[in-house]
């Protein structure tokens, strides 16, 4: 019924795409378009690491690792934001939209990196 894909047809686009989500964000917050907030500095620093280290030819511990550090603090970092938002009762801010997505970009680029070949 599904036709099953393997995941290495994924890396390259997620690690594309994440590039994209990094540079673009940096850009509208050098130009000052958006509010310098460190949790998304943060997280959007670290997907576009891990971004890169995806396009990367090999795969070996080093990666592994590197990927695991890095997203791991970027989805906690995350996390953090969206925790807080709650915590003040601010369910409809952008924030905690963005960090929702970060987190949820952080973790697929995670689960690819250790499913891929």
């Amino acid at each position: 019924m599904f036709k099953h894909h393997d995941v290495n047809t994924f890396v390259k686009p997620l690690a594309w795409f994440s590039i994209f989500v990094c540079v673009v964000t940096w850009i509208l917050d050098i130009a000052g378009l958006v509010y310098p907030c460190p949790y998304c500095q943060v997280q959007r620093t670290a997907i576009g690491l891990v971004g890169v280290i995806l396009l990367l030819p090999w795969k070996n511990l080093i990666t592994d690792y590197a990927t695991l550090v890095l997203a791991l603090f970027g989805a906690h970092v995350a996390a953090t934001q969206m925790f807080n938002n709650f915590h003040k009762s601010k369910y409809n801010e952008e924030f905690l939209y963005l960090s929702t997505c970060a987190f949820l970009l952080l973790t697929a680029q995670l689960l690819i990196t250790f499913k891929r070949k």
